[in-house]
């Protein structure tokens, strides 16, 4: 599987759905200015908290995610790419 990879472990890539990135770039479009503060409310697996992270590097982001499996995954893939 692509996730036994040593890439993939080392946080240089991540599986994303496309939909996770229109987020960002829908939000940097529709804003006048850059935020500072994003809540994400139901965060998944936090493939659009990193979109987001990414589009607005001087944000503050609350990642928020009510299932504790995912939100142990959330954890371990923010940590794995580094934003955490």
């Amino acid at each position: 599987p692509l996730t036994e990879l040593d890439s993939f472990k080392a946080g240089q890539w991540v599986i994303q759905d496309a939909s996770s990135a229109q987020v960002a770039l829908a939000l940097g479009s529709a804003l006048s200015s850059q935020p500072r503060l994003i809540v994400d409310a139901c965060a998944g697996l936090g493939m659009k908290t990193m979109a987001l992270a990414d589009h607005f590097p001087d944000a503050h982001i609350i990642a928020l995610e009510p299932d504790s499996t995912r939100y142990e995954q959330l954890q371990q893939n923010l940590a794995r790419m580094g934003y955490a």
